[in-house]
């Protein structure tokens, strides 16, 4: 390769610090706040467990400009192209008519129940040059539309390259937010990224990975968020007969309900009493009033205590004190300021106690509170 090859070469494709530091780029934007941004969308959970239902939910409100899981705001009508490749024309139109109230399906609402591997591309391609910008395509589901792997490639290499495939589908068109279906393992895992269904590729791909789990014949329901540019966050849903709602109204209180979720699982009725309030009151407690307010000896409540901070669901904070372990920092996700914003335990109301005058968690007012229990002695 002659010098010049080479000087042209590296002026093509390598960049320095000093470039960096001068380039100015475009935020992250959210579709839908705190959970799907612009670009690739992964949404995975278990088989029968509403995954249909809150993509179908999502893509309605996007059609209608309607807040998206009961309560997150929208800027505007944007048209849509839903995937139903799992459903029939009749299917889909019960449900939309369910989740609508009556109200009629809109007109920026498209869909595709027909398709295959070989044209679901070109189908989206064609779509996205008639609607382009700020719009949403849904997929129900990955499998539907990933091509069969080619001669000698291996699962990774396969699931990466149509999670490729789908990335570039979307980022030559601005604003476009894509959001594929998929499948969790059977088996259990720690981390919730590893539950996607198949290889790493799958998710590796994604620019966010949103999973949805609930247990059987339980309407409660956690919505875990990561990604290359997102905050990782947490949110308890409410299931009931068809429709997704954030449990509290609003993202905030998603986060502190999921919380009380994760922390109280598995546990017996009394453990899971002394966790939940814990994590509610707004400040740190002590075993006097968890005794108190949970119904049990001294010695039982410190033992539920201290089986919970053992267990990492609870910390001490200082000597015969007790509190939530969590700390989530919503800087990025933008709720209600531009600002970085550290939030630690409970998000707080705009309610004061009785009793003291200061501001009251607004898990408590959830619960019909209003005195704080350290107020109550």
């Amino acid at each position: 390769m002659s010098n010049e090859d080479k000087e042209q070469l590296l002026s093509h494709f390598v960049r320095n610090g000093a470039w960096l530091d001068t380039q100015t780029f475009p935020p992250l934007n959210y579709a839908i706040q705190g959970i799907f941004t612009e670009g690739y969308n992964l949404l995975a959970g278990a088989p029968k467990i509403g995954k249909s239902w809150l993509a179908l939910s999502c893509a309605l409100s996007f059609a209608q400009g309607t807040p998206a899981l009961g309560s997150i705001e929208l800027p505007s009508k944007r048209p849509v192209l839903y995937l139903a490749l799992e459903d029939t024309p009749r299917r889909l139109q019960d449900r939309t008519r369910k989740l609508l109230n009556g109200l009629p399906i809109p007109g920026l609402f498209h869909f595709v129940t027909e398709t295959n591997a070989s044209n679901a591309f070109e189908v989206i391609r064609a779509w996205l040059d008639e609607f382009g910008s700020n719009s949403l395509v849904m997929i129900d589901t990955y499998q539907k539309v990933a091509p069969p792997p080619v001669n000698g490639e291996q699962g990774y290499d396969r699931d990466y390259r149509v999670g490729s495939k789908l990335k570039r589908l979307v980022q030559d068109y601005e604003g476009v937010c894509l959001i594929v279906v998929h499948h969790v393992r059977k088996q259990l895992s720690f981390d919730f990224v590893d539950a996607v269904s198949g290889t790493n590729g799958i998710a590796g791909s994604a620019d966010t990975v949103v999973v949805l789990s609930r247990a059987r014949q339980d309407n409660k329901a956690t919505l875990n968020v990561t990604g290359r540019d997102v905050v990782e966050a947490e949110f308890a849903l409410n299931f009931n007969e068809g429709h997704w709602q954030l449990m509290g109204g609003d993202l905030q209180s998603a986060q502190t309900h999921a919380i009380q979720i994760r922390d109280t699982v598995g546990l017996g009725e009394s453990m899971a009493e002394v966790v939940s309030y814990v994590v509610g009151a707004g400040s740190p407690v002590t075993i006097k009033q968890v005794s108190e307010a949970c119904h049990l000896s001294q010695d039982t409540a410190k033992t539920y205590l201290v089986r919970a901070v053992n267990s990492e669901r609870l910390t001490r904070t200082s000597r015969g004190h007790y509190a939530p372990v969590t700390s989530v920092t919503l800087s990025r996700l933008e709720f209600e300021s531009n600002k970085d914003t550290q939030v630690t335990s409970i998000p707080m109301s705009n309610e004061s106690c009785l009793e003291c005058g200061e501001l009251l968690a607004q898990v408590l007012l959830d619960i019909g509170e209003t005195t704080h229990p350290t107020c109550d002695d």
